[in-house]
């Protein structure tokens, strides 16, 4: 069965809600209510003396018995002969789901905590057709995150601790930003098949803050540094993901972010490697100028993507200006128009949000190798 619309389940609730209502008229409409009546044969009994019926010779205990509501059993079961079948499908467009739903609370508290000072609250939607749950954090902080699948924290080792069935909310004793604080990550995931991984940072001291949502794509981790209180995060760069070639053979350079004072940025110094000296360089031109010509999604012939990871590899290690030489170098004539190809790997990787920073970076670095 197709997707169904959303009016139908409250068509088919308001269906029944009627069917029933109906029934109930029926059953207690009684035209002849405040006329006394004998209660086994209903026989008009205004005119008469006392409380025992002529008609059935019935006697009524007490003369308000005479005035009581006759039930019309007959035409009551009747209107509910549709109630059946009205139920019958409300069950199969998920009606009664949709209507508990509807008159329960949206958020259903998995956990809670206190870190710091500060009540950390894990709340899921009670839906599960809601993609969605939340941290909220109150106290000298009233912050709230909303993801799916939160499980958040860093545990020993500063590696983040991920726990499905009981979402791990963080200590808050880390101070990721070296500023004498404790801070508390919140780790959300969006439940893709590769993506969408969310690091919420908050500041729970006297200054409690928040210090920024990082998108870290399809995975990242958080580590400890040589820096007392210091925390980075290692991920990737996936503006390259898809692009061309499936997700399997995507390059996702390595970055690492730490924070700046006012942000989580790049930190080039836990990036830099050393340039591949001449002998590097030469055998990997070589391998790349080997490899066969592939076909992107529309059939177009475009270069291996081996050529763009190690060119991608190469910029986020500092050498910018050698990942394109690589490329001049590398070129098979087999590949198509260099120029063409080089100009739309510019026009994707400037959706980066790393872009600007790598480039004054290649800049700054000086050339070797090559």
């Amino acid at each position: 069965m197709g997707m169904l619309p959303a009016y139908l389940p409250w068509t088919v609730l308001s269906l029944i809600a009627l069917d029933v209502l109906l029934a109930v008229w029926l059953l207690r409409r009684d035209p002849g209510l405040g006329t006394p009546r004998c209660r086994r044969c209903w026989y008009d009994m205004s005119g008469a003396s006392g409380t025992r019926c002529p008609e059935c010779g019935m006697d009524h205990p007490a003369p308000s018995d005479l005035g009581r509501r006759r039930l019309r059993w007959g035409r009551c079961l009747l209107a509910l002969l549709p109630l059946p079948l009205l139920l019958l499908m409300a069950l199969r467009v998920g009606a009664f789901p949709t209507l508990y739903y509807a008159v329960m609370p949206t958020w259903q508290r998995v956990g809670s905590r206190e870190v710091s000072g500060h009540s950390v609250t894990h709340y899921r939607a009670r839906n599960p057709a809601i993609p969605e749950e939340r941290v909220v954090v109150r106290g000298r902080l009233n912050y709230e995150v909303v993801d799916r699948r939160v499980w958040a924290g860093v545990a020993a080792g500063g590696s983040p601790r991920s726990v499905g069935t009981q979402p791990y909310l963080g200590d808050g004793t880390k101070d990721c930003t070296g500023d004498g604080e404790p801070d508390l990550i919140i780790e959300g995931f969006s439940g893709g098949a590769h993506c969408c991984t969310t690091y919420a940072v908050l500041q729970l001291g006297e200054r409690a803050r928040a210090l920024g949502v990082i998108e870290a794509g399809n995975a990242a981790y958080w580590r400890e540094t040589a820096t007392p209180g210091v925390l980075e995060m290692l991920g990737a760069d996936y503006t390259f993901d898809y692009w061309l070639v499936p997700h399997v053979e995507s390059p996702a350079p390595t970055v690492v972010l730490r924070w700046d004072g006012s942000r989580f940025a790049l930190y080039t110094p836990s990036m830099a490697q050393p340039a591949p000296d001449e002998a590097a360089f030469a055998a990997l031109v070589t391998r790349l100028g080997s490899l066969p010509a592939r076909a992107d999604f529309s059939g177009r012939t475009i270069p291996p993507p081996e050529l763009w990871r190690a060119m991608l590899d190469l910029a986020y290690a500092g050498h910018e200006p050698l990942a394109w030489r690589l490329s001049e170098a590398a070129w098979n004539p087999s590949w198509g128009d260099r120029a063409a190809f080089e100009a739309e790997m510019r026009a994707q990787w400037a959706n980066s949000p790393f872009r600007a920073m790598v480039e004054a970076w290649g800049k700054a670095v000086k050339p070797a190798g090559g």
